[in-house]
């Protein structure tokens, strides 16, 4: 018997003219998750990890990641497996 978890809860929006993209669990509630971020003054990166797959994601000011990482969450996906992700974002601690 397989069941529908259902997929993670995601919001696109625009704000005062900049692009907003979340999606899964963006807010950690213990140690097991990773929190990896990129601020790059206009744009910034909040990435959360837990047991080496994408859980959540917050970007601002540039979104064009955001069907890459709506894919990678909603399939469970391997961090090593992303092209995208950067080294030296998965070697963030």
């Amino acid at each position: 018997d397989a069941s529908f978890a259902g997929l993670p809860p995601s919001s696109r929006l625009k704000v005062l003219d900049v692009d907003v993209f979340s999606i899964g669990e963006t807010q950690p509630t213990d140690g097991s998750f990773r929190v990896i971020e990129h601020d790059e003054g206009e744009t910034y990166r909040r990435l959360v990890c837990r047991d080496g797959q994408l859980v959540g994601a917050i970007l601002y000011g540039d979104t064009h990641l955001a069907g890459q990482v709506t894919q990678a969450i909603e399939s469970g996906t391997q961090l090593a497996q992303l092209a995208w992700f950067s080294e030296e974002e998965r070697n963030q601690p």
